[in-house]
This record gives C-alpha cells, structure tokens and sequence, in this order.
C-alpha cells in the first residue's frame, strides 16, 4: 500500500500492466475524510461512454411487444396484465403498460405521476421525456407481466 506523501502531490505508477495513479488530495466521505485515493486508469482510449446504449433504454423490445393486446382488446378486463414498466429515474414518473398499437405508437395502461391515473400515452412522447437531470425513461428490465391488481391496490 502506498501512503500519501506530505506534499499532496500526484504520482503515475504502473502496476501490472495498468496504470494506477495515487492522489493524496483529501477525499470527502460520510465516514471522514480519506487521505488519499486510486485511480484506476485505462492503458486505450475508452469508447463510448454515452449510456443510453442499455438494454434499459430499449422501451419496446420486439419479444414483449408481440404478447401486448392491441388498444382495446382488455377493456371488458378487469383485472388486464401489465406487460412492460418504464420510470424516469430522476423523477417520480412510472408507466405500466398493459395496450399498445404499434402502428399510431399509442399505449393505454397506468402512469403513476402527481396522481396515478389509468389513460393513454404515446411512446414517441415518453421517448422525449426527461427528469431533473435529463435522464431519458428507462424500461424496468427485472419487471415481469403481471396482473394490473398487484399494481393498482397500492393506490
């Protein structure tokens, strides 16, 4: 382990193949203040770092899409299945989808938002939408179809 020096300095090091740099500039943290930090550096360029590539920002991925009812064919239902889940993650916005036609781009389901409400959404516009931090809608990749009770008895 390699302690920080008195002058507060920074030293490039390498390490098995790696590079390592060692800072000894104080780091804030909840416990304390650290004195000193690693970084782990590449030896490339790194790609691209844009994180809208996820899986996550897939909203319709074409095996789900197949199972969805097109807009109308639950509204004798009364219970209908949630089949996708999309949140902002820097805001309070959850959509449940259980129709969607993908010729007018349109979903009816749940939206949980200022007040949760059943309606109708369109993708193209969820697609637009950004939270706080302008992080775009994410689809809930761990979510399963369910029924819409297990949802809607919350609110």
């Amino acid at each position: 382990m390699i302690a920080g020096n008195k002058h507060r300095s920074v030293w490039p090091l390498v390490r098995h193949g790696k590079v390592v740099q060692v800072s000894t500039l104080p780091l804030r943290t909840t416990s304390g203040v650290l004195p000193w930090c690693i970084y782990f550096l590449p030896n490339a360029p790194m790609k691209s770092s844009s994180p809208f590539t996820s899986p996550a920002y897939d909203l319709l991925p074409a095996d789900i899409v197949a199972t969805i009812p097109k807009l109308g064919e639950t509204a004798e239902n009364p219970d209908p299945t949630f089949y996708l889940k999309w949140f902002t993650p820097d805001s309070g916005f959850t959509w449940y989808v259980a129709e969607y036609d993908p010729d007018s781009g349109i979903c009816h389901g749940f939206v949980i938002g200022h007040f949760p409400e059943w309606g109708s959404f369109s993708i193209h516009e969820i697609r637009q939408v950004r939270g706080a931090l302008n992080l775009p809608v994410e689809r809930d990749l761990y979510f399963n179809a369910c029924p819409s009770s297990t949802i809607t008895r919350d609110y």
